[in-house]
């Protein structure tokens, strides 16, 4: 992230959000400044993967934070450094896809697992293009990769996508599960969970378009299990790009 007190600079300062008492605290900084990272929940510990050093380079480190020590400590490096990745937990691991690999704007198509249990990184097979700047979502029991910015092996990015991938464990590959109506990378997406599979919905928020040159206020919300795209989302108070979404438990107060 970004040092208020430096637009320029990178930052490693970490803040924790009680939602009980609304109140903002600082925990301790990570050993790493960095952006454009993948940040992850595990096991109730917390992982960042990868980004931008201070120096503009792209990182393989990855930081554990353990709420019950309050410390930082460095776990084994992805096999691939990358930066805008899209990154999840997902049957006990974490999994990170795509992202750029040089400065040139070279994205990746790889996709691996982090086992924390034995501190190993696990390949498994690539997406079907490079992609960066995507969002990696859980739902009920399978893994979606949401949107992105696209292109060749190889080569730059071309644009802004439309599809939503399903990893499919059985045949060890990703494959087409729909398409959104708006390109979009940089954006946010969540599971809304209802009561049973086929109350599971997800949400994507904002983002940014190559086709619109902007950044999009536009929601669009999927409900998975009959594959329907439901009509009539409101938008986004104002277009927003590089943002996340977190779902809070219904018993939060509001």
């Amino acid at each position: 992230s970004k040092d208020i007190n430096d637009p320029g600079a990178i930052s490693h300062k970490v803040w924790k959000f009680d939602p009980n008492c609304k109140i903002w605290s600082r925990i301790r900084d990570m050993k790493h400044p960095r952006r454009s990272f993948g940040f992850v929940a595990c096991n109730n510990q917390l992982f960042v993967l990868g980004g931008r050093d201070n120096h503009d380079r792209i990182m393989a480190h990855v930081e554990r934070y353990d709420a019950e020590t309050e410390k930082w400590v460095g776990v084994r490096s992805m096999t691939e450094a990358r930066a805008g990745l899209a990154a999840s937990e997902y049957n006990g691991c974490i999994w990170v896809a795509g992202g750029l690999i040089d400065s040139a704007n070279i994205a990746t198509k790889s996709v691996e697992y982090y086992n924390y249990q034995h501190d190993t990184w696990t390949q498994v097979s690539g997406m079907r293009y490079t992609l960066a700047y995507g969002v990696m979502v859980p739902v009920e029991t399978r893994l979606y990769l949401v949107g992105g910015a696209i292109g060749l092996q190889d080569s730059q990015l071309s644009g802004s996508g439309r599809q939503v991938e399903v990893w499919d464990s059985a045949n060890q590959n990703w494959a087409l599960a729909s398409t959104m109506s708006k390109p979009r990378h940089a954006h946010a997406a969540a599971c809304l969970r209802g009561d049973t599979p086929q109350t599971a919905y997800l949400i994507v928020l904002g983002g940014m378009s190559t086709k619109h040159n902007s950044a999009l206020d536009r929601v669009e919300c999927w409900r998975v299990w009959d594959n329907h795209w439901v009509p009539g989302i409101a938008q986004l108070p104002q277009p927003l790009a590089g943002h996340v979404a977190l779902v809070l438990p219904a018993h939060v107060p509001g």
